[in-house]
């Protein structure tokens, strides 16, 4: 058996030594830390990117809770308008002011980095 003709083979099967290439590279990273401050780095960015996931829920549940509490008080208006339109109403008959809606996010409940400090 001619070795001269097997390791054009076996070079274009492993890519030409591309995982011997990678794999020293891996390892110089590893030994100079440079693979640890990638990590870092990676983690980094997923806080940052579950931080931003977390604002633009909670912004999202607090304009629903915004809308709400608008359209409450519109209705409270129009039945005031009606009621004032009709006759004169004393103050202690008018319906009473409405309640905000219950459940105003906070945005503790949406903070990602609090579920990281537990």
């Amino acid at each position: 058996m001619d070795w001269n003709l097997i390791w054009p083979a076996v070079a274009s099967v492993f890519g030409a030594g591309g995982f011997a290439v990678v794999g020293l590279q891996e390892f110089r990273k590893w030994r100079s830390g440079r693979a640890q401050q990638e990590r870092e780095r990676n983690n980094t960015l997923k806080r940052r990117t579950d931080l931003a996931e977390a604002e633009r829920r909670y912004h999202y549940d607090l304009r629903e809770w915004e809308a709400t509490y608008r359209r409450r008080v519109q209705e409270f208006a129009s039945r005031l308008i009606g009621m004032l339109a009709e006759r004169q109403v004393p103050q202690e008959a008018m319906p009473p002011y409405p309640e905000p809606p219950s459940g105003k996010p906070a945005w503790r409940d949406y903070d990602p980095r609090e579920e990281a400090a537990d």
